[in-house]
């Protein structure tokens, strides 16, 4: 039972993160097209379309820029979850205190994201000691996977939504310039991870060993 619900969950975020790559890399193509290409109809259909973004992505330098970028987001999480792991002490329950008390609110003076203030008051302030593990670890583990260029997206992916979390608290630090990381290396693709652990993992996901990870879902048999 255990078991099935795993899979479920996992199911659920792999859709969820396939959304947003999906969303993201339109919105991308979309501003790059209609900023770098006119729209010209040929044959009826956009001439050049897309030029910018592919030449970018097949252009030999654009690997190791994602590289770059890709290492030292990878570096910025990894040493802010390894200080806190080997802290240890790690305690989220003043930030989440203080996200309740103080929360964002706008000119106004109303609060800004009251549905998340909701949440961290009601859900997540009784979760602390589960927090207080996964802040540390998540922040590690995401840090090691984006150096080592292993499973790149859903690093950057789990990252963003760390990062959100931070913002919607009210902490602005470096979330913001690492949303716009996030943002570039999942819009990339495997192209972010390509020099490095999955350029031997896609050709695993492609045979199946990694199933729950695939965008493939197998073919249910018909009767």
């Amino acid at each position: 039972m255990i078991r099935r619900l795993f899979f479920y969950c996992m199911d659920g975020v792999h859709d969820l993160y396939i959304n947003i790559e999906i969303y993201f890399t339109n919105y991308i193509d979309f501003v790059i097209y209609f900023t770098y290409n006119k729209v010209k109809e040929k044959n009826g259909k956009p001439k050049g379309e897309n030029k910018m973004i592919k030449k970018l992505l097949e252009h030999k330098v654009s690997e190791y820029v994602l590289l770059f970028l890709r290492v030292y987001l990878g570096v910025g999480w990894f040493t802010s979850g390894l200080g806190k792991v080997m802290g240890g002490g790690f305690d989220a329950s003043g930030f989440l205190q203080n996200a309740v008390q103080n929360p964002v609110v706008g000119p106004d003076g109303n609060p800004v994201y009251p549905w998340y203030t909701f949440l961290v008051e009601n859900v997540f302030l009784s979760m602390t000691p589960a927090i207080n593990v996964m802040i540390p670890w998540g922040e590690l583990l995401v840090g090691l996977a984006l150096i080592v260029g292993g499973f790149t997206a859903y690093a950057a992916f789990f990252g963003l939504l760390m990062n959100f979390s931070f913002l919607f608290a009210g902490t602005v630090s470096v979330n913001p310039l690492y949303i716009l990381l996030g943002v570039i290396i999942i819009a990339a693709g495997y192209k972010a991870g390509s020099l490095g652990v999955d350029r031997f993992i896609k050709p695993a996901l492609e045979k199946g060993t990694f199933r729950i990870f695939s965008h493939r879902r197998p073919e249910r048999k018909t009767a």
